[in-house]
């Protein structure tokens, strides 16, 4: 039983049939949760650094009864197992997971669903998703040790991708703090959907479905 609220409320956006990814899984509380829960999927928890991965991997050699969960030490979605179709990133800011994503997409070409949970930059996030197919159905905002997080969840819709990239993105309507910050990731994402993403992204989620 998860005694963190903010945890329980990730927890309630995963279905029995996701093969879930915990990126940057730390304590591994979550993940282990999930995989007692759904002893028939496989799960991976992720983490890049060696103290936190030290402790990861022993809670998951304790406690996951099951034995489904493989540990990788690993940077974000460097190492993404084909048998991966959901992702769950907890406790980030967004400007921290669109780098991480960006890094490699192409490992986003099995994923159907991303579950977030972050404590600021959620509106760029966002954008950022839809540029790469991925649209909220449902957010759900918590308090736990005074700061609040916004939770969502994200799934991959081809006929809103393709509506949402016809459209111009306007910088204009944007204001200009957030234009001047963060003008140049927007730039270089709408360089990489024109020159990249048809092809890869979209192009393995049909072959998939």
């Amino acid at each position: 039983m998860l005694n963190s609220k903010r945890l329980a409320s990730i927890a309630n956006f995963i279905d029995e049939s996701d093969n879930v990814a915990d990126i940057g899984a730390d304590h591994g509380k979550l993940v282990i949760e999930l995989a007692n829960k759904n002893k028939n999927k496989n799960f991976l928890a992720v983490e890049n650094k060696a103290g936190p991965f030290k402790n990861l991997k022993n809670a998951v050699e304790k406690y996951n009864f099951n034995k489904n969960i493989e540990c990788s030490f690993s940077d974000g979605i460097e190492y993404m197992p084909n048998y991966i179709d959901t992702l769950i990133f907890a406790g980030m800011g967004g400007i921290n997971v669109i780098n991480i994503i960006s890094k490699h997409l192409d490992n986003l070409k099995n994923i159907k669903k991303i579950v977030f949970c972050v404590h600021k930059d959620a509106y760029l996030l966002e954008l950022t998703l839809k540029k790469y197919g991925f649209f909220p159905t449902n957010h759900v905002f918590v308090t736990e040790n005074d700061k609040t997080y916004i939770i969502f969840n994200t799934v991959f819709d081809l006929n809103k991708f393709n509506e949402f990239n016809h459209k111009k993105v306007n910088k204009e309507n944007l204001n200009s703090e957030l234009h001047e910050k963060y003008s140049s990731v927007v730039d270089a994402l709408s360089k990489y959907y024109e020159k990249h993403l048809k092809t890869t992204i979209i192009g393995g989620l049909k072959n998939e479905n």
